[in-house]
């Protein structure tokens, strides 16, 4: 078992004194009956302050700058023009856009399945006469109240129901053609044109009756 820690006879000089640190000798030595000198005490080693708030304090600063200037170049560049650039302003049409150019009496316009061929347009009865041709590979219905009359004031009309003409409403197989005529209740409105329509959800086609 070793000898405690402090100061022992020197096994190499019976006039001196070495220190015994427990597990071997020290170099240090005194002469024999002296007070034994206070031991060296360690180095305190301090904890070390962590650095990481500096560091996130000096980023936090960085980036607040960083925006700041971001800003303030942004800023320059909206409120300052170049010397001598030219301001360009765009101007309003000074006339409306022409009205599309529809199809005319005569002419076949078609929605879905169903072709459309308005013969004539009699302004005292309001009254079109109307050809409808199913093109498609499917029966289609067919039902006057689908159809529509647009006046010159882009008021719509539906077409009046009546059960002697044969475009009241019908199946349609496909090639299969029918004609009659629709009347309107315009009440002194002008008719414009007319929208036809295979179904209540499609989106319709239009023809002029001018």
């Amino acid at each position: 078992m070793n000898p405690p820690a402090g100061w022992h006879p020197d096994p190499a000089n019976p006039n001196l004194e070495r220190y015994w640190d427990g597990q071997q000798w020290t170099s240090q030595t005194q002469p024999r009956g002296q007070l034994p000198p206070a031991p060296l005490a360690a180095p305190v080693v301090g904890k070390k302050k962590p650095k990481w708030p500096w560091a996130v304090l000096t980023v936090l600063v960085l980036f607040i700058i960083a925006v700041n200037s971001g800003e303030d170049t942004s800023s320059t560049s909206r409120t300052s023009k170049p010397s001598g650039a030219a301001t360009t302003t765009s101007s309003a049409p000074t006339s409306e856009r022409a009205d599309e150019v529809l199809p005319g009496i005569g002419m076949p316009v078609r929605d879905g399945k169903l072709e459309f061929v308005v013969h004539s347009w009699d302004d005292a009865t309001s009254t079109a006469s109307i050809t409808v041709t199913n093109i498609g590979d499917a029966p289609q219905y067919f039902a006057t109240s689908n159809q529509y009359l647009i006046d010159n004031q882009g008021r719509k009309f539906e077409g009046e129901y009546d059960w002697r003409s044969e475009l009241s409403s019908m199946d349609l197989n496909p090639g299969q053609s029918v004609s009659g005529d629709i009347s309107f209740v315009l009440s002194g409105a002008t008719a414009a044109r007319m929208e036809f329509h295979d179904s209540m959800f499609s989106m319709g086609t239009e023809m002029s009756l001018r």
